[in-house]
């Protein structure tokens, strides 16, 4: 199997954390890179892509969507808070909007020591484990799909064929 790779959507992307700034007041960097990788997930598993395409890292306090993370701190240097975004939701789909309310439902109140639990998953160890020196190793997509989704390897035929 070759590796599996995703187009990074900017746009998307400004849109999604817009998105979740409106729906939750207050949001922290680390709430929602945790709910970006929450997101892809569930919105991969439903229908084949993530929302974001972005590469995801292993740090110490989880998955961070890399490019997406780079973005945030070009706006607004190494603090906690978000800058504010405004949502285009022209760039979201209708699916994209459905698994981000799904995961705000799910997801949005946990403080930051569960949403760090909850995503230190199989693809996180894994990449912790292969580079434990590395401050920050890649998550390669196979490995989060087959760590995370029930249908992993029907996805990933999925995938190859796409």
């Amino acid at each position: 199997m070759q590796a599996v790779e995703f187009a990074f959507d900017r746009d998307a992307v400004l849109a999604a954390l817009g998105y979740l700034q409106q729906k939750l007041p207050g949001l922290t960097r680390h709430q929602a890179l945790k709910l970006l990788y929450l997101a892809d997930l569930l919105h991969l598993e439903r229908y084949g892509r993530p929302i974001t395409g972005d590469v995801y890292v292993a740090m110490d306090y989880g998955p961070v969507p890399s490019k997406t993370y780079d973005l945030i701190k070009q706006e607004s240097g190494s603090g906690p808070q978000l800058p504010k975004i405004q949502a285009d939701l022209e760039e979201l789909s209708r699916s994209d909007i459905q698994v981000l309310d799904e995961v705000i439902q799910q997801y949005g109140k946990h403080d930051f020591s569960t949403r760090t639990q909850i995503t230190h998953d199989g693809a996180w160890q894994a990449a912790r484990k292969r580079e434990p020196d590395h401050r920050a190793p890649r998550m390669p997509w196979i490995e989060i799909i087959k760590a995370n989704l029930d249908m992993a390897d029907e996805l990933l035929r999925f995938l190859e064929d796409v």
